[in-house]
């Protein structure tokens, strides 16, 4: 058998070069041109908005920030920026200025040569795209610098975050340097996007909500992430103002409501429990948001779906590394996949609100999450395909092995091959015999699994539609049963199961019936020839049977609880499956009433 390389694997090598793409961006984003430091960039605000260019040259209050990139949160004002620009030449020369945060609404930007005021030259996420004076995903405006000194004046104004992340360009720079950024951006997206496809594809093909909701999280992330770095507003809705002015917090409140579901379906995380009643509650809040964002001021519904997105992140990665501990397998992967994309959130997050510097580490924290998160469940993914592919191959190879026995025996001698057959002919009998029995068994408790539950039951009831006889059926649930994994452990959980199931065995004995696994703790009994009556009491007796259990497991000895519900064929049942669904209902029922108890449907 060969020896799984994961580097080789096609999907896993398209995702690490996902990673690699992205340790390019961020080393384009150290080493070319940075952000001028916030001693360069005054900044005067501008409470009423009314200050012309010529007011703001003459006033006085200009201040400066020590951050790399000045940055102010929320805030109503007008800011104004000035930077003082240097032309070495002896003739006019061009540059490009680019203002790296393209959520900003209306920038305006002046020139201050000699004692003229050029300008203005006015960009921004508030007009259609196509009024840009350059088509590019940021805010980029081109200028003629006179010889010697020269001033750049800037209005900004904006119902978001204030940030003024500023770079300098000589054109030619400007264009070496965008082709490579593009390239890298578009691959980025390119390839997220074909992801997104793949494991839709599996979504359909396996039909398991959590890849539905992996879908949508990495779908509506990637949108995001497209909105922030001005690719959507460019190629999605250049002339959708009023989309734009709300994209952001709207797929931030829907990316909420994507990551407590995907959290909850990759844990297990029963809505009843605290847990789940968490989540279903913050899914709640982000589903409300989502369409408030859409009415209420922008500024408003980002606080709320920002402070939705940290909750809820900071609770997954809590939820993850606590299923960890206690020994959730799956957990593991959730916890290495999603940590840094949720620190990478969270930081990005804390940068909008002001609290952390915009720092190539902030800035780009949800981009090199978004790849650590994809790159690490497709290893994980990759894994699970070579454990099934190994299974595979060891069956074929004891498959020919055993053939090959045999023809050799065969070729012995003439008069041996009939008995060999024969006796070959009754092992593999045997064998098939054996291989039906464990299909059709839970390994655990030893009685029928769900694959033979659903089988007999559809038997059962054609039978009893064309005799019109009676066919009941009862749903046992163990009560409490997380509490008991939580409290005592796993195994003595198991022991618990095992001593249920033959104390409903037992007690079922006189009758014909087919016991089954139904779930986790759930058990199923087919009572064919029994009417409705006859099998709620059946269940009372299991109920009071099971109470009276003492399982012990090492030093330890604990008592559990049943509760039951009962559905037969004559009570207005029309199906196999709707026979179910009643049964199902009174199980309900009784859980909602106290639990340890019967209830009949009907």
């Amino acid at each position: 058998m060969l020896q799984w390389r994961w580097w080789a694997d096609p999907i896993v090598a398209m995702r690490l070069f996902t990673g690699l793409l992205l340790a390019i961006t961020l080393a384009l984003h150290v080493h070319a041109s940075e952000p001028l430091r916030g001693p360069d960039l005054d900044y005067l605000v501008d409470v009423d908005g009314q200050l012309t260019p010529a007011e703001v040259l003459a006033a006085e209050g200009w201040d400066s920030k020590d951050d790399a990139v000045p940055s102010f949160g929320f805030r109503d004002e007008v800011f104004w920026f000035r930077l003082a620009l240097d032309n070495p030449d002896v003739v006019p020369s061009e540059r490009l200025i680019e203002i790296l945060y393209p959520m900003l609404d209306q920038v305006d930007l002046y020139l201050l040569r000699g004692d003229e005021i050029i300008g203005p030259w006015r960009t921004g996420d508030a007009a259609p795209f196509d009024q840009r004076p350059v088509a590019h995903r940021n805010l980029v405006v081109p200028i003629e610098l006179g010889p010697g000194e020269n001033l750049l004046l800037m209005r900004v104004e904006t119902t978001g975050v204030m940030q003024m992340p500023i770079k300098v360009w000589m054109p030619l720079d400007f264009v070496q340097y965008d082709e490579i950024q593009s390239m890298v951006e578009g691959a980025y997206f390119g390839i997220m996007i074909v992801m997104i496809l793949y494991n839709l594809f599996l979504f359909l093909s396996l039909r398991e909500a959590r890849y539905f909701y992996y879908v949508c999280h990495v779908g509506v992330s990637t949108l995001f992430l497209a909105t922030m770095h001005g690719l959507a507003n460019r190629y999605l809705w250049p002339d959708a103002i009023w989309w734009q002015e709300r994209a952001v917090p709207t797929l931030v409140a829907l990316s909420v409501v994507f990551i407590c579901l995907f959290v909850t379906s990759f844990l297990g995380i029963k809505r009843d429990s605290k847990a789940g009643r968490w989540f279903q509650g913050l899914i709640a809040a982000a589903s409300i948001t989502t369409v408030l964002s859409l009415f209420v001021p922008y500024e408003v519904s980002l606080r709320v779906a920002g402070l939705l997105s940290i909750v809820s992140l900071a609770s997954s990665l809590a939820v993850s590394i606590r299923g960890w501990v206690v020994g959730e397998p799956s957990a593991r992967y959730l916890v290495f996949a999603w940590g840094a994309f949720v620190l990478g959130c969270i930081a990005l997050a804390l940068n909008k609100f002001g609290v952390l510097p915009s720092v190539p580490l902030t800035e780009q924290g949800m981009l090199i999450g978004s790849v650590v998160d994809v790159v690490l469940l497709s290893i994980a993914l990759a894994d699970r395909v070579r454990e099934e592919r190994a299974l595979r191959e060891q069956a074929q190879q004891h498959a020919l092995a055993v053939e090959h026995a045999a023809r050799e025996e065969l070729e012995q001698a003439v008069d041996d091959r009939t008995r060999e057959l024969n006796d070959a002919m009754v092992q593999l009998q045997a064998a098939n015999e054996q291989l039906e029995q464990l299909s059709n068994v839970d390994g655990l408790t030893s009685v029928h699994n769900r694959r033979f539950f659903d089988n007999m039951l559809e038997e059962h009831w054609t039978a009893s539609e064309q005799e019109d006889s009676d066919l009941s059926l009862i749903l046992f649930d163990v009560d409490h049963f997380k509490q008991v994994n939580d409290i005592h452990g796993h195994l003595l959980g198991d022991e618990c199961l095992k001593a249920i199931a033959g104390c409903i065995h037992e007690v079922m004995a006189p009758h014909d019936h087919v016991l089954a696994r139904y779930g986790g703790e759930e058990f199923a009994a087919i009572l064919p020839g029994v009417d409705g009556n006859r099998a709620a009491e059946l269940a009372e007796a299991v109920r009071v049977a099971v109470a009276k259990l003492k399982i012990r497991f090492e030093d330890r000895e604990i008592s559990v609880k049943i509760s039951a519900g009962v559905a037969g064929r004559k009570d207005r049942v029309d199906s196999a499956i709707q026979l179910v669904n009643w049964a199902d209902h009174a199980l309900y029922q009784a859980k909602e009433t106290g639990r340890n108890r019967i209830c009949r449907y009907g």
